[in-house]
């Protein structure tokens, strides 16, 4: 019997051919001999004390690229966990914005694809916790046979409730592969991530093979999301998540505020007047780390240009305390930018977009969800003509962040690995660029350095 493969909602083709590869690495190889990589994402020390004790208010903080840790309800929630130190021959360009050993004990995993970075076996073997996987359609026997047994596998739309928090698999537009021979055998997606009780319309099975583009979109009517008879509403139910209280944003539909009264775009000051030089360095972009820097398995900045390859080194994890070329670190700095940032409300609603081309599946979720904030991929966009099927383009993922109807955009899938021919500083260049042509806000673009929490509740 064939197996099956999954297919994108818009007719498009992620697949290419030799022309193309030989096409890139010739291009490459020029490219990446003009690159300016001197710019490092900002990191701060995260804190564990209140990660490891919150067990009430949402928060979320970036480790890097597209792995975040969540709190929500009670619960510790991963994204995408991967802490490897090199990706595709290529050493991390920044630590991640915490050690996996000082992790909290985690509850949930949410895997987006199966691409090497964006599931590392190596990492998520190494996570702390009973670790309940929610992943793709297809990818639930490759994970048993790594020896991992607490795995849902979600066709689009699918929705588990857990503890008071629903988790919906949402489309993307992109591809799988682990091996040359699982090209597409597993499915792709983003998750929704809500309090339980929200109200939505219903989230219906995926479609059948062959059905329309809007059909694929909409999926196939079904009156509540079951699968195998089961119904993934009433699945492991617990404490009920925390519900908004009065005058809360979550319960009004209003966007949040600030948790101090500084102006939108102004940077909050010491006493003397002076701004701390960490959120400085955010705001302009300034660090100090070397040309072509990376992170080796002991933590040390090294060079290496060397070519990509198709597998990374999934037994190096960042394991080390941070250099002192890296960010500015100081638990002053941290509190600073802690202190600037929004205020969403007590129980959010987040959109982890995971990996995605421009698609008209944004649309949907935001008529589906109403989203508070989305973690939005703006890196490994160039050459656009080879990336644009699976990868948006930084002004792609602002107008996708709109078609989305959420408050806040974080961005993600930037600055860790060299995945392409874009530098994390261009992506933040082209990000801004793009904000400003849409008329975004600039408080509602939120830029994490690594290891920051965003505490969403303001408290």
């Amino acid at each position: 019997m064939r197996r099956l493969r999954f297919t994108n909602i818009d007719p498009i083709k992620t697949e290419k051919t030799l022309t193309h590869f030989k096409r890139w690495r010739k291009e490459r190889a020029r490219k990446l001999r003009d690159k300016d990589y001197t710019f490092v994402v900002p990191g701060v020390e995260p804190n564990l004390t209140y990660l490891d004790h919150n067990h009430r208010e949402p928060s979320l903080t970036w480790i890097g690229h597209s792995t975040f840790l969540i709190q929500h309800s009670g619960l510790n929630i991963v994204t995408d966990p991967v802490w490897s130190g090199s990706m595709a021959m290529h050493k991390r360009l920044a630590r991640p914005g915490i050690a996996l050993q000082d992790m909290p004990p985690i509850d949930i995993v949410l895997i987006s694809h199966s691409h090497y970075d964006h599931l590392s076996i190596a990492s998520l073997r190494r996570l702390a916790g009973t670790k309940l996987l929610l992943v793709p359609m297809g990818l639930k026997t490759k994970l048993q046979l790594k020896g991992f047994f607490r795995i849902r596998e979600f066709h689009w739309w699918e929705s588990a409730t857990i503890r008071g928090v629903k988790f919906t698999f949402v489309p993307s537009q992109h591809w799988t592969r682990r091996t040359p021979w699982d090209m597409n055998r597993s499915h792709w997606g983003g998750w929704i991530i809500a309090p339980a009780g929200g109200k939505r319309e219903a989230a219906p099975l995926s479609p059948p093979p062959g059905a329309t583009v809007q059909e694929r979109l909409r999926g196939a009517s079904a009156d509540q999301e079951t699968r195998d008879g089961e119904s993934y509403d009433a699945a492991e139910q617990g404490p009920v998540s925390a519900e908004a209280k009065p005058g809360d944003p979550c319960a009004s539909g209003a966007p949040g505020g600030h948790r101090t009264a500084t102006e939108p775009g102004e940077v909050p000051a010491r006493p003397d007047g002076t701004v701390p030089p960490a959120v400085r360095a955010l705001q302009a972009g300034e660090t100090h780390a070397g040309p072509e820097s990376g992170i080796d398995e002991q933590g040390a900045v090294t060079s290496d240009v060397s070519d990509a390859a198709t597998r990374p080194n999934a037994s190096s994890e960042a394991r080390t305390p941070r250099t002192t070329n890296e960010a500015v670190t100081s638990s002053e700095a941290k509190a600073s930018s802690e202190a600037q940032r929004p205020f969403v409300c007590t129980a959010p609603t987040l959109y982890f977009a995971g990996d995605s081309g421009y698609f008209q599946g944004f649309r949907e979720i935001g008529r589906r969800h109403k989203i508070d904030v989305a973690l939005m991929p703006i890196g490994a966009y160039e050459p656009e003509y080879f990336m644009s099927p699976q990868h948006v383009t930084p002004e792609q993922a602002l107008q996708a962040f709109l078609d989305t109807g959420a408050t806040w955009f974080v961005p993600m899938h930037y600055g860790s690995f060299k995945l392409a021919d874009d530098t994390p500083r261009e992506a933040l260049d082209r990000l801004e660029s793009g904000r400003r042509a849409h008329a975004i806000e600039e408080t509602r673009v939120v830029i994490l350095p690594h290891g920051e929490t965003w505490r969403l509740s303001g408290e």
